[in-house]
């Protein structure tokens, strides 16, 4: 079988975030020639090759393509994932203005995949604000100039090395201090993803060749509240520390519903995720005792 991605040349922005750094080792285990854009240059130097900017930088990013001419740009990149209320100017800055001109310095030479989140549906902070106008300029760029771009929108992904900032590592860490943790009434339904089965997701929607301004959902289809997630954590900890529901209030963007329409990602790109919750949970927390 002719491996897809064997020496293809991919910048990945955001390369040393939380999904960007699966991604990378997943694409250089593929056998691809990954190039990272990260903002602190510190951990995958003999992974991948590292480029030490700023995605608003344009020089930086002019330099990086000149140099390596990509043939794929997976854009990750992004602030405020983990801090919706980020200030605004700098949320636009970035999730607005760097993709804008990362697009245009790109100028169609190569495909793009932008990593979108579901908040931008009804975007009610400045993080899904200036996600949902980066995405609108994706889009329009693409109708009018014929460049191939398209969307993965992103549910709610978990798994092994991301921040603390995320609410599961930071239940799971207070229950392993035998802490209480601090939590809203916890009655959000989201769509929780395993992060190798976003990269999984991301693979196929490259493969699969879209080069229009589509969007597809990368998430299970299955709803599960955030109490839900929590009691099953904590009862895998063993009961230690407590979940302490209702002692925060929600938060202004908290949208109460948010599941991916999995039968149309099937029909556009022939991919299911395969972990659910449970087995996520399992294989998070024995890479914590590992």
């Amino acid at each position: 079988m002719i491996n897809y991605w064997y020496n293809k040349s991919i910048l990945v922005t955001g390369a040393n975030g939380f999904i960007g750094s699966h991604v990378c080792r997943r694409l250089v285990a593929s056998g691809a020639n990954v190039v990272g854009l990260v903002r602190d240059q510190y951990r995958n130097k003999s992974i991948y090759k590292e480029v030490e900017g700023d995605i608003t930088n344009p020089v930086i990013i002019s330099e990086i393509l000149d140099t390596y001419a990509p043939e794929l740009v997976l854009h990750l990149a992004s602030v405020g994932a983990s801090d919706h209320f980020i200030e605004t100017e700098k949320a636009i800055m970035v999730n607005t203005i760097g993709l804008a001109r990362l697009l245009k310095a790109v100028d169609g030479n190569a495909r793009v995949v932008v990593a979108r989140s579901p908040l931008e549906i009804n975007p009610n902070s400045p993080y899904a604000v200036s996600k949902a106008a980066g995405w609108d300029l994706s889009a329009i760029y693409s109708r009018t100039r014929g460049w191939s771009i398209v969307g993965a929108m992103i549910y709610q992904c978990y798994g092994v090395g991301q921040s603390s900032n995320n609410v599961i590592p930071a239940a799971l860490s207070a229950f392993y201090q035998s802490e209480d943790f601090p939590l809203s009434p916890g009655n959000q339904i989201r769509d929780w993803i395993f992060v190798d089965d976003v990269v999984d997701g991301l693979m196929s929607l490259v493969e699969s060749g879209f080069d229009i301004p589509v969007t597809i959902d990368l998430g299970t289809g299955v709803g599960t509240s955030l109490r839900e997630v929590i009691d099953l954590l904590h009862s895998k900890t063993g009961h230690k520390g407590n979940p302490n529901y209702g002692e925060l209030p929600y938060q202004p963007s908290d949208e109460m519903n948010i599941i991916a329409d999995v039968d149309r990602t099937y029909e556009l790109i022939n991919w299911r995720s395969r972990t659910n919750i449970e087995e996520g949970l399992s294989i998070l927390m024995n890479s914590e005792v590992a």
